[in-house]
């Protein structure tokens, strides 16, 4: 079950403050329609996109790891504080290649990213059977328990067309290798007990599926990246602008599924069992060890057995946006966005406000407040800097919690250096007006144009008078 659980050791995407940020590339990845500043753009392997994201209904690291406090009675008052609506998700993605550039009407980007995806309910009889007392395992039955782990990497290749002066439209396609993958498709499980003094009894109809090599050859890169777990996704977008201020815009994203075929395996508990508990000292120094030893013991309790699996099929957790944004100006704007994540029948909202600024050509700002699945006290802030070529830019959703992640719920933080290239100032500046407000602008006579009342020869160039 070492799959199951390897996650829960790591410390943390809402993409909320990088949707409408166009000077960064990156903000293909949340609309593949989205509007480019640049011309032409290079991702370093790795550097040019890191991305983190932590997201804990339940309880903060502070809450369990705070200095001068008993790790066992930390993680029983956390687990008495839970209810079945908590969960907790995690996601890092890295940007392993990526290319940009425009080509007539449309703009062309393709690269390959890594992504690791882990998704929680944190149910609180699940808790109370690993943390809580005996005595609180008294007649209680739990389903619908949800958990899935998730590490690919994919190859995409988008597009984005401009249909007329107002509507862009865009599409990503993308091949995915799944690394890794696990989740719990049954969770039946009861718990009766008549007294604190007698073995609890435990009904379970369990089932958890694993794929993937969880050990690949480094030294062989095909075999560590190019698996035999394949799939397709594909991602779409559109932007459109109603006026000469006003824009709204919409992204589905991945839309697809992972055919898990390699080094299959599932764990299965299903009867009736008499259960006396999990004795595990949680102070000491190392909680990763300690944690795996409470698992492997509530695995021989639980009789879970361990067989070779089928292929499966999952999809993966689509992702929705849709914005609206008022350019007050051609430096600064407006925008508001909608974020829904969907998971196992279960949707999860985000709602933001943002501001953006162009203080100058070499560096724009970007700030918002959001509510991230119920949680408040969201302040995102976002920089693009340009270093003649280089481009490095900085967004979190959350600038509080990346500081002080210990006592943070939710975090995200998205960083990267790229090679940017614009086109000159002045065709910058000119594509940065509409055309709506071109025809409204009084262009410039020529020099020698004719006066009113005077014609020009078109052979000798000389000026007549009519």
């Amino acid at each position: 079950m070492g799959l199951l659980f390897l996650s829960l050791g790591l410390s943390g995407q809402s993409n909320l403050m990088l949707y409408n940020f166009d000077a960064v590339p990156q903000s293909l990845h949340t609309n593949p329609a989205m509007p480019q500043q640049t011309k032409v753009w290079v991702g370093l392997p790795v550097v040019s996109g890191v991305s983190l994201f932590y997201h804990n209904t339940g309880f903060s690291a502070a809450d369990i790891f705070a200095e001068g406090t008993d790790i066992n009675a930390n993680l029983a008052e956390v687990s008495s504080q839970l209810d079945d609506n908590d969960h907790l998700a995690l996601r890092q993605s890295a940007e392993l290649l990526g290319v940009g550039f425009k080509a007539g009407k449309g703009y062309v980007s393709f690269g390959a990213r890594q992504i690791f995806d882990f998704r929680m309910d944190l149910h609180k009889p699940f808790f109370d059977l690993l943390f809580g007392p005996t005595g609180n395992l008294t007649n209680f039955n739990m389903a619908g328990f949800s958990q899935e782990t998730m590490i690919r990497h994919q190859a995409y290749l988008g597009y984005q067309y401009k249909l007329g002066p107002k509507l862009t439209i865009g599409a990503r396609a993308k091949y995915i290798f799944g690394v890794g993958h696990s989740y719990v498709e049954r969770s039946a499980l009861s718990v009766r007990q008549e007294s604190p003094f007698q073995p609890a009894i435990i009904e379970t109809d369990i089932l958890v599926k694993t794929s993937g090599n969880t050990d690949p050859n480094l030294d062989n890169i095909t075999e560590a990246l190019l698996t035999d777990n394949n799939g397709l996704a594909v991602d779409l977008g559109f932007n459109y602008e109603l006026s000469d201020n006003w824009q709204v815009s919409a992204s589905f994203l991945d839309w697809g599924s992972v055919e898990w075929t390699q080094d299959n395996r599932q764990y299965e508990s299903k009867g009736r069992y008499e259960f006396n508990g999990v004795d595990i000292d949680f102070s000491e120094d190392d909680f990763q060890d300690n944690y795996e030893a409470a698992l492997d013991s509530l695995e021989q309790e639980l009789n879970i057995k361990d067989t070779a699996g089928l292929a499966y099929d999952r999809q993966l957790a689509r992702q929705i946006h849709a914005g609206v944004n008022w350019n007050i100006n051609k430096k600064h704007s407006l925008g508001a966005l909608y974020h829904a994540r969907l998971w196992e029948g279960q949707t999860y909202h985000d709602l933001g406000l943002m501001y953006r600024a162009k203080l100058a050509r070499w560096f724009q700002l970007t700030a918002g407040y959001s509510l991230i699945n119920g949680t408040q006290h969201n302040v995102g802030l976002g920089f693009d800097l340009r270093l003649g070529p280089v481009q490095l830019y900085a967004l979190t959703d959350n600038l509080l919690g990346a500081l002080q992640y210990q006592e943070a719920y939710t975090t995200s933080l998205n960083v990267g250096l790229n090679l940017a290239f614009y086109g000159p100032k002045d065709q910058e500046e000119d594509e940065a007006v509409s055309p709506e407000e071109k025809a409204k602008t009084p262009q410039p006579v020529p020099a020698d144009a004719p006066s009113e009342g005077e014609d020009k020869d078109q052979k000798t160039g000389r000026l007549s008078a009519r």
